[in-house]
């Protein structure tokens, strides 16, 4: 089985014409991030999360997760 790196999970996905997308949707956020949704949802409500709305659908700009993940604490080695 491959090792899939933490760098390849968060690389936007690339469409035909080449171009990464600049938002993700919750979906892709939990998948890419592989944090829940009951954390995604904790942390908006927290404003620690930049979520946008476009219609009924939340949206978070990939920068915006980027800046999320980093964020977090490092886990101190025991």
């Amino acid at each position: 089985m491959a090792t899939i790196q933490m760098n390849e999970l968060l690389t936007p996905t690339r469409q035909s014409d080449d171009h990464a997308p600049l938002a993700l949707t919750l979906d892709q956020v939990i998948e890419r991030s592989g944090i829940g949704r009951s954390m995604i949802f904790k942390a908006m409500r927290e404003g620690k999360l930049r979520a946008r709305k476009s219609g009924r659908r939340n949206i978070i700009l990939y920068a915006d997760l980027m800046k999320y993940l980093e964020s977090l604490p490092v886990r101190e080695v025991a």
